[in-house]
């Protein structure tokens, strides 16, 4: 455990670094030392973290490294990790912390738990590559002597570098190659492939997404609640014994949203014929009652297709996000 110390406070983690990545690269740099099992984590395994939003692979990793802030017996990893490594204020008012707890403390006592901490997550993997900016990737360099993966440039609906207000380009390797071999971004480490070309709906859920950072964990918890009762007011809910149901107009509808959103989210299109009608992204399962894992970006666009589906604003912000907007100002102009 002192050698694993002693690393980390030579090569400390930088600020806003994906924690995943500060992983990978803790385990390159002492790859002659004696580190903890944790850290060698599987070829099969390091190809999965770019999939999910809190890789499950990566967790037994932050109990070592931050021992001293976890909680008793329950496993609560340290909030600060989660925040400033994980875009924390992003996702987990999406999940009740309970709920959190128990899979990290499954995951750590090795039990069996679902690869996925949201549902759907697995399928949505396509709308999740690792994703840099090329400005910061410079600055860093010059800052740091290294190009290190921001944390916030891994939210699935994070298309836009705050800081220089240009599209994140997504990293394509070769085949089999993980974060493992790429813990820092280089000129090789990542092959260009056409831009994100930025739409109205990618600003929208920029905003959405930059103000969900900026909020304290309980004001967007009270949030989702919110806007659950209200959705369900609003799309006229019909209740059953086992589910909730919808008008067949409003489900066709909604389908036909999600075609077009994922095709502007994901103009290659690398997903399967009828992606948008998979029972994870319908508007009953994201809105049933003891649905306890709703993935964001399902709940954003569903407030999105509400808001032009029936007139009405409920986005978590009434401005968008200053810098999103300049950035499609010049696009459009």
């Amino acid at each position: 455990m002192t050698t694993l110390i002693n690393l980390c406070n030579f090569f400390p983690i930088q600020a806003n670094e994906y924690f995943p990545a500060y992983i990978m690269r803790l385990r390159y740099l002492g790859k002659y030392l004696s580190l903890p099992s944790e850290m060698f984590i599987s070829d099969v395994k390091a190809a999965t973290i770019s999939d999910n939003i809190y890789p499950r692979s990566i967790i037994p990793c932050i109990k070592k490294l931050v021992s001293e802030n976890i909680v008793s017996n329950n496993y609560s990893i340290d909030c600060k990790v989660l925040t400033n490594h994980y875009s924390a204020n992003y996702w987990q008012g999406f999940i009740k912390p309970s709920e959190l707890n128990l899979y990290n403390t499954a995951i750590i006592n090795g039990h069996k738990v679902s690869k996925n901490l949201f549902e759907g997550e697995q399928l949505l993997k396509v709308f999740k590559p690792l994703k840099f900016c090329r400005m910061c990737a410079q600055d860093d360099r010059e800052l740091t002597g290294l190009s290190y993966w921001h944390s916030d440039h891994q939210i699935p609906t994070i298309y836009i570098c705050r800081k220089h207000s240009i599209a994140l380009e997504h990293a394509v390797w070769e085949h089999k190659k993980t974060l493992i071999d790429y813990p820092v971004i280089s000129p090789n480490s990542a092959c260009r492939i056409p831009k994100i070309v930025i739409t109205p709906l990618h600003v929208w859920l920029e905003s959405q997404s930059r103000h969900l950072l900026t909020q304290p964990l309980p004001i967007t918890r009270a949030w989702v609640a919110s806007i659950r009762t209200s959705l369900y007011e609003m799309l006229e809910v019909r209740h059953t014994i086992r589910s909730v149901m919808f008008s067949r107009e409003l489900i066709n509808q909604w389908v036909l949203f999600l075609k077009e959103a994922f095709k502007k989210l994901e103009p290659t299109q690398r997903y399967g014929a009828g992606f948008e009608l998979s029972a994870a992204f319908t508007v009953q399962r994201i809105l049933f009652p003891k649905n306890k894992y709703t993935h964001p970006m399902m709940f954003l666009l569903l407030i999105k297709f509400t808001e032009e589906y029936l007139g009405v604003n409920l986005s978590i912000g009434q401005a968008i996000n200053s810098e999103a907007d300049g950035y499609i100002d010049k696009q459009l102009n």
